[in-house]
This record gives C-alpha cells, structure tokens and sequence, in this order.
C-alpha cells in the first residue's frame, strides 16, 4: 500500500464553514460565483445582511484602508510590502 503525505502546510488553508453564520455562507456563496456577470459586486456585498455586524464591518473596513494605503504607496513610487512583510502581518515569520 502506498502512503501519501499531505503538504505540512496543508492544514493551514484549511478551515470549516460549519460553524458559520448563515449569512456569511449565503455572502460566500454570492462571492464564489464564476460568471463575474452574476457574481455579487462589491457595492451588493457590502450591504449583504451579514455585513450589517459592526464587529465584521469594522474588520473588513480596516483592511480595505490598509490596502488602499499600500496601493497609493506603491504607486507614488513606494514598494509593496515584501512577503516576509506580509507573513509577519498574519502572525507569521
């Protein structure tokens, strides 16, 4: 029989939708969509139900900050963060 390993750090994408919250399924699925024509735009997600929670607007507002700031960085002849940049700001490296 033959053993198969899985990349270590497969289980580091990896997460469960179980315990989510209707809503943020329902956001996702809308999100996932192939056909870009159908696909909900960011004006529709961001008045998604699910993004009627503080705690999640707030989060998400920040990021979106935090990436114009980088984008208006980069372009005004700054550089874009480095990926070891990035991994520290997940609580990596």
């Amino acid at each position: 029989m033959l053993k198969t390993e899985r990349p270590a750090s497969d289980h580091c994408c990896t997460f469960s939708l179980i315990l989510a919250p209707h809503t943020a399924k329902d956001l996702i699925r809308k999100m996932l969509v192939v056909d870009a024509k159908a696909r909900i735009t960011m004006e529709a997600a961001l008045a998604h139900p699910f993004m009627a929670d503080e705690a999640v607007r707030a989060h998400v507002q920040q990021k979106l900050d935090g990436e114009r700031r980088k984008r208006s960085g980069a372009s005004s002849g700054g550089t874009a963060a480095g990926p070891r940049k990035r991994k520290a700001e997940w609580g990596g490296e």
